[in-house]
C-alpha cells in the first residue's frame, strides 16, 4: 500500500496528521504531506485507511496491491 495526497484537493483540515502523525505531516503552508513515500509497513495500513476515510476533501489517495501483486487503486470518494 502506498499513499499520496492530491495538493489541489487538500484544504488543510489536517485530520490525517492528527489521526496518523506517523504517516502525515504538514508543509510550510499548513497542508498535509505524506511522510512515507515507499510501500507502507503492514501495521500502518489500517491507520492509512482511517486517515483517508476521515479526509473531508477526499484528497488522500490509497494505492493497494491485489492478490497477484498487480497494482490496483482505491480512490476514496466518501
Amino acid at each position: 500500500m502506498k499513499l499520496s495526497i492530491t495538493p489541489g484537493l487538500c484544504h488543510g483540515h489536517n485530520n490525517c496528521s492528527r489521526l496518523a502523525p506517523e504517516l502525515f505531516g504538514l508543509d510550510s503552508g499548513g497542508y498535509s504531506i505524506v511522510r512515507i513515500q515507499s510501500t507502507l509497513p503492514k501495521e500502518l495500513e489500517e491507520l492509512a485507511e482511517l486517515a483517508a476515510e476521515n479526509c473531508p476533501e477526499c484528497a488522500i489517495y490509497v494505492e493497494t496491491e491485489d492478490e497477484v501483486g498487480e497494482p490496483t487503486t482505491e480512490g476514496r470518494t466518501l
